[in-house]
């Protein structure tokens, strides 16, 4: 006997609204599986089901089909972004990331996302620009980075001992200047830093 679409589709709302994934992954297929071609919308509610469940390479699967039924469909192009990206894959998800703000260019989570992945990819001239629109402490310590893999020291040591005066932000300073210099401390920033703390300087 035929499923009935209506009870698929029920299963799967009910699914999704209580997060039980694998549930929704079930319904979903059933579902799409009667429809000769299915709308791109119900196969990236697959996909979403699929990443939630752990299972990153079918969800790729699905967002690349969601898209090629509707090239358009804009959170599939932000999710599947999304997921490149917690799957270090930052090259594409910078591509994807890209697409979408040609759409929606003032989202600001896509922008951040943007600033990250330049900064992950090495590419610091554009994620000092892109980094520009966030004052948040990320952005603060972004531009610490940036200032300091660009061999600007005094700038990153002036960063660093201002946001060093606030307690909470120490140990992401020295994690970010660690990050910049492999493992260790950059050495001139550092000189200067411990330059700039000695008393009356």
């Amino acid at each position: 006997m035929r499923p009935d679409p209506a009870r698929l589709a029920a299963q799967a709302q009910a699914a999704l609204s209580r997060a039980d994934w694998p549930a929704a992954v079930e319904a979903l297929r059933g579902l799409i599986a009667l429809a000769p071609k299915p709308p791109g919308g119900l196969v990236h509610n697959l996909a979403l089901a699929l990443k939630h469940a752990g299972r990153p390479k079918e969800a790729l699967a699905e967002f690349d089909r969601a898209l090629k039924l509707e090239p358009g469909h804009l959170k599939a192009i932000y999710e599947r972004a999304a997921l490149l990206m917690e799957t270090n894959r930052p090259a594409e998800a910078l591509a994807g990331f890209e697409a979408y703000l040609k759409a929606d260019p003032q989202d600001s989570d896509a922008r951040r996302n943007r600033a990250r992945l330049l900064l992950a990819l090495g590419r610091w001239p554009e994620a000092e620009a892109a980094f520009a629109a966030f004052s948040d402490e990320e952005g603060e310590l972004a531009q610490l980075r940036l200032a300091a893999e660009q061999g600007r020291a005094e700038e990153a040591a002036t960063r660093a001992r201002a946001l060093m005066a606030r307690p909470e932000a120490r140990a992401a300073v020295l994690k970010t200047l660690t990050a910049s210099g492999r493992g260790s401390l950059p050495l001139k920033v550092a000189r200067l830093l411990s330059d700039q703390n000695r008393p009356g300087s």
